[in-house]
């Protein structure tokens, strides 16, 4: 990075990929706002613990309001931002203020969206502002592609608005990825926020009827699936004939058997990768209305060998 930063400074030729390279993705924002006027933010150095040692934390807020001469600096790095992780991966080593986010986020004076090539936008859980649903005001834009959102225990709400944002904000959005395991499932509330989003084509979420909506999906990951059986399967297969790869992980076990596996299989004709849990016992069997076991189930698993040659079955304990 440091040989990249050189490069950017002294070749006018390499100027423009060097910074390229270097702003392309970005942890968090607080280098976009070193980047601004230095009367505008103030830096306050401390020490946090972290995992039992003292490490360096450097606390960035701002000391006055924003105005319309504060932004130049800040466009021109923000037009070079595709991918941007908030408040990002790496341990926290500078941390922005509450306050700088909320004034972000209010600030009227200056055109949206803040990062105008913006491909890629990830909330995470650890450090997320309060501010969230108001940020995503002003960085979801008809650029943004991909969108993740993983909120902490107590803030599904906000991440239920960043969607309800998204649908109109970001309309091409193509890929979604959303955690919602340490909250109350708010399935009826993402149908709706999502209903706008045609042109998404890889959902990653924890609820499956509210997303029948989207009958082009071809990449489909969920996690906790409760209650799975082979209705459950059914009602998938029949609204999702273009699938192509579909990821189920239940909790906190599957109700699901065979006989729904066939279906997803010989309904979904695009079907390359299937990870499905199953239930092959005698009861789950008769339950789903099957022959019982036996000579029959020979058949059944003939069946699905038939429709999935390649099909990889592994025994749980």
């Amino acid at each position: 990075m440091s040989a990249l930063a050189r490069l950017a400074r002294t070749s006018k030729i390499f100027h423009s990929p060097a910074i390229g390279r270097l702003w392309g993705t970005q942890s968090g924002i607080h280098n976009l706002i070193l980047c601004m006027p230095v009367d505008l933010f103030f830096k306050l150095d401390t020490l946090v613990s972290v995992s039992r040692m003292l490490v360096p934390l450097k606390y960035i807020n701002f000391r006055r309001a924003l105005q319309p001469s504060d932004w130049e600096r800040f466009d021109y790095y923000a037009a070079h931002i595709r991918e941007l992780v908030f408040p990002g991966h790496e341990p926290v080593l500078v941390q922005v203020s509450e306050a700088v986010y909320t004034a972000l986020a209010r600030y009227n004076d200056h055109p949206r969206p803040y990062l105008t090539r913006l491909r890629s936008l990830a909330f995470t859980s650890r450090t997320e502002p309060p501010a969230l649903s108001d940020m995503c005001m002003a960085l979801l834009g008809p650029s943004v592609e991909e969108l993740t959102v993983m909120p902490g225990p107590n803030d599904s709400a906000s991440a239920v608005v960043a969607l309800a944002h998204a649908s109109y904000l970001s309309a091409s959005l193509a890929r979604l990825d959303i955690d919602f395991r340490s909250s109350p499932d708010p399935s009826r509330l993402l149908a709706g926020a999502l209903r706008n989003l045609r042109e998404l084509r890889r959902l990653s979420i924890m609820s499956l009827r509210p997303l029948h909506i989207f009958h082009d999906l071809q990449r489909l990951h969920v996690s906790h699936v409760r209650d799975l059986n082979d209705g459950i399967l059914f009602e998938g297969a029949a609204a999702w004939p273009a699938l192509e790869e579909l990821v189920l992980t239940t909790h906190p076990g599957s109700g699901a058997t065979l006989r729904g596996l066939t279906y997803v299989a010989e309904t979904c004709q695009h079907l390359r990768a299937l990870a499905l849990d199953v239930d092959v016992s005698p009861e789950a069997m008769q339950e789903s209305r099957w022959p019982p076991m036996g000579k029959a189930s020979t058949g059944v698993w003939r069946m699905v060998q038939d429709v999935l040659p390649t099909l990889y079955a592994e025994r749980k304990a």
